[in-house]
């Protein structure tokens, strides 16, 4: 998780509570992606 929402691999932790922010951005972005993902299987498979 740190990789996926930090630069640089944590070269700059994130405090407070922009901390739960950078937690929350993670988790958002990977559902994002996987319903990118199923959609885009999804399509390919219809066609």
């Amino acid at each position: 998780m740190n990789t996926f929402t930090t630069l640089g691999f944590g070269e700059i932790p994130v405090k407070g509570i922009g901390r739960y922010i950078a937690i929350l951005e993670g988790f958002l972005v990977w559902f994002l992606l996987s319903i990118f993902s199923v959609s885009l299987i999804s399509q390919i498979l219809q066609n």
